[in-house]
């Protein structure tokens, strides 16, 4: 059985995506101690042809990797173009110091009439992140005196610390691969590097060189092969010789973020090298292979009768309906301990639990891993008389599937229960802890599943849920004074998905941090200006119950001053950062989360002898992907109620729409800025 982290997962992934940043950059084994020449025209560059007015420019990046030496060296060399481009003389060298030294740092400027000068000072350095005894670390170099039309070169040597197994010494990196693609005794594939074409600054040419450690060849049943595949690659193509990969390549744009964006790893351009058992004839036969060696290990697991049958009365009694036995089955099994989503733990507590190898096991302890859970209520489902079966999703919170790219593990990284109720299946989620019955987490809704049964690999898409199982609700009561001054209270109300985030970001804050935390949520939606305390709580450590904060607010000079009139929007609540599609061209996709809705109903009580005099007429737009209205009635002489609704239906959204996307915003906007003319000023 695959043992699965027991960090918190966002921490995970960043670890991850840290270690395959080390992995990606390097530098020729055996440092030259000339510097490579730099042309004249690079010299006298003032500014990039194919990015005008870019604070920098990388003139050239080299990332060879050699892992039968264990080493990975990177030379880079930065051209300054305008006073902002200094910044690019703070360099940084991410490093994992358990397994990984630094060596050989160089550093040095050129000036545009090529005068050369060594870096001299002190490299500092600080810890990036540590969680247990993992640890990331930072070596940072302060390049002094950088001005525009200078030339920064550095250069520098990561080792990789060999291990010992089974008579073999492999480099460390292979062995962290293997952890993650390995299937008991078989290994069908495993990661090697991945190469990041596009940086943040344009890039006029680059060199990546990946030369494999022969041992690796051991780690699979006869021989195995070095390959690649890529995203969204132009241009040259990676060359293949042996055990030896290179690519070079030109005239490389800067990578530009979006809001709103798909997983980067689905957007950027990059090259992908693994390495696979050279029995594998295709990606068909790749993916039949492994889907079959892992349901074969799964179904193992899931074995069980009589402790099965023994539980299974306990939970259920005599009920015969099939779908209160299956809620019952899901109350029981999410009660038990897990370890995934469990605090970071000492070596000596860690030692307090021992490996499951079966469902028994995970019934007798009372603890699991999100894996061992699902397929405990899998076990536990099929003993009560239902059909269930497993299937492995990719989490899509950092990655889209992609079929060229026979990683399993890596992709298909979690796991839900798929159950018939009457002529229905549904979708289970039991090994996330707080996920109610019949909701699954986003990351593994709408997204690539992989099924393994009757001898047949298939796959399938998990399903989407509708706007209102991720629904924000947010009553607010408020008083407006002659100064233009909103104050009151607020009560917010998170269903669904909404909810369950909450629930698993905070499950392990104390009450100070909740505190601040959801305070400082309230205000990134309210205008600058404005005051936020958290007056209570409830619901944050439940699975079926809403989950409810409120708050005192104070938001000061939200109405201005007409003559004798006060002009309020509105939709008084919001601030710039609300309205996040500006840019008349869009790079990415629009991606959101999932589809929610956000309902805010507002009731605001005027000052004495004042009115809403004048109010806009009601706003409505519907599309296929989205709804918004807009209202604000005048319900008594003092009282102003305003109802925002907004619903984002679908979850992923081409380039090609987005005309239509910023259209619907730019009507949000231009709604909420509708003016409410106050009377009655004396």
């Amino acid at each position: 059985m695959r043992k699965e982290s027991r960090l918190i997962k966002p921490v995970v992934f960043l670890l991850s995506a840290l270690f395959m940043l080390i992995a990606g950059q390097s530098l020729l084994s055996g440092q030259e101690k000339k510097w490579p020449e730099i042309a004249p025209e690079e010299l006298a560059m003032t500014d990039c042809p194919q990015q005008p007015g870019a604070a920098a420019i990388y003139l050239y990046r080299e990332e060879i990797e050699d892992r039968s030496e264990s080493l990975t060296s990177i030379f880079e060399r930065i051209k300054i173009l305008t006073p902002a481009g200094r910044d690019y003389g703070n360099i940084e060298i991410i490093y994992r110091p358990e397994y990984e030294t630094v060596e050989k740092i160089q550093v040095r400027v050129v000036s545009p009439g090529g005068q050369a000068r060594d870096f001299q000072g002190n490299i500092m350095e600080k810890t990036g992140i540590k969680v247990g005894s993992l640890e990331v670390k930072i070596k940072t170099i302060a390049v002094p005196d950088v001005s525009p039309g200078d030339i920064i070169d550095y250069r520098y040597n990561i080792r990789t610390k060999k291990v010992e197994l089974g008579g073999q010494r492999f480099d460390f990196s292979i062995l962290l691969n293997a952890r993650t693609e390995i299937f008991g005794e078989k290994i069908y594939s495993l990661p090697a590097t991945t190469w990041y074409l596009e940086a943040d600054l344009f890039t006029r040419k680059l060199r990546f060189v990946f030369e494999s450690e022969r041992s690796v060849a051991t780690l699979f049943d006869g021989r195995c092969r070095l390959a690649w595949v890529s995203n969204k690659l132009k241009g040259n193509l990676p060359v293949s010789s042996g055990n030896r990969i290179e690519l070079v390549a030109e005239n490389i744009p800067a990578f530009e973020e979006e809001r709103f964006m798909p997983p980067e790893d689905n957007e950027r351009m990059l090259v992908n090298l693994f390495y696979i058992d050279d029995q594998i004839k295709d990606f068909d036969d790749y993916w039949e292979k492994v889907a079959r060696a892992w349901k074969g290990e799964a179904e193992s697991f899931m074995r069980g009768k009589s402790e099965l049958n023994q539980e299974i009365t306990f939970i259920v009694g005599d009920e015969t309906d099939p779908l209160v036995k299956l809620k019952k089955i899901y109350e029981q099994v999410q009660k038990i301990q897990n370890l995934s989503y469990a605090e970071e733990m000492t070596s000596e507590e860690e030692k307090r639990y021992k490996d499951n190898k079966k469902v028994a096991d995970v019934l007798k302890n009372r603890y699991g891993y999100r894996t061992e859970i699902t397929r405990t209520f899998i076990s536990l489902a099929r003993a009560a008389g239902l059909e269930a079966n497993l299937v492995r999703v990719v989490s899509r919170d950092d990655k889209l599937f992609r079929r060229t790219l026979p990683l399993f593990y890596t992709q298909f990284d979690a796991e839900l229960a798929l159950v018939r109720i009457g002529d229905k299946v549904q979708a289970f989620d039991p090994g996330t802890p707080f996920c109610p019955f019949g909701l699954i987490h986003w990351t593994k809704s709408n997204t690539a599943a992989i099924s393994y049964e009757n001898k047949q690999v298939s796959f399938l898409t998990t399903p989407l849920f509708p706007p209102e199982t991720a629904l924000t609700q947010r009553q607010f009561s408020l008083a407006l004074d002659r100064e233009g001054n909103l104050s009151g209270q607020v009560k917010v109300t998170y269903q669904g998905q909404e909810a369950l985030i909450r629930r698993l970001k905070y499950r392990h804050s104390d009450e100070q941090k909740k505190k601040d935390s959801f305070e400082e949520e309230l205000k990134k939606i309210l205008p600058l200006e404005a005051k936020v305390k958290l007056s209570n709580l409830t619901g944050l450590d439940e699975s079926s119950a809403s989950l409810e904060a409120e708050y005192e607010i104070a938001v000061p000079g939200m109405a201005t001053q007409a003559g004798d009139k006060l002009l309020l929007p509105a939709y008084p609540l919001v601030n710039q950062d609300r309205y996040p599609f500006k840019s008349a061209q869009r790079k990415h996709p629009v991606y959101f989360d999932f589809p929610y809705r956000e309902f805010d109903d507002i009731i605001i009580t005027l000052p004495e002898s004042m009115t809403a005099e004048a109010r806009p007429e009601a706003r409505k737009k519907e599309t296929g992907f989205f709804s918004f209205g807009l209202q604000a009635v005048a319900e008594a002489p003092q009282k102003l109620h305003i109802q925002r609704d907004l619903i984002i239906k679908k979850s992923l959204l081409p380039v090609e729409d987005y005309p239509q996307v910023k259209n619907f915003f730019d009507f949000i906007r231009s709604s909420d800025e509708e003016q409410v003319a106050i009377g009655g000023m004396k």
